[in-house]
């Protein structure tokens, strides 16, 4: 989600794609309401039933960040090894910038790793 968030929008609460794709990991509508049907407890626990604009998300960067984890943990099992090309429609470029921004990550903060 690092490599998401840093690549899509280096971690800034905005509109992309038109206005399609919102908040720091650029979720589309389709998207939100296809993660909130499978997780509907969950929105619920969060008190979340709102439509998925950006008035509604802006302050709610916990639903931003709970509706991005879940979507890719989706994708991680149905495509496995592909799920940052289905994150963004079926992309190779997309697979691969996201690959590369985990390498620099990786990189940068290796002297952490214990």
């Amino acid at each position: 989600m690092i490599a998401i968030g840093h690549a899509e929008t280096r971690f800034r609460n905005l509109k992309g794609d038109g206005g399609e794709s919102l908040g720091y990991f650029q979720i589309q509508e389709e998207t939100y309401w296809f993660v909130k049907e499978k997780y509907k407890k969950l929105y619920e626990k969060k008190d979340f039933n709102l439509a998925w604009t950006f008035e509604n998300i802006t302050e709610r960067k916990d639903i931003q960040y709970i509706t991005s984890v879940l979507f890719l943990d989706y994708l991680k099992n149905r495509f496995p090894g592909q799920e940052y090309k289905y994150y963004n429609g079926g992309s190779d470029f997309y697979q691969k910038k996201i690959t590369e921004e985990l390498k620099k990550i990786k990189k940068e903060f290796a002297e952490y790793k214990y």
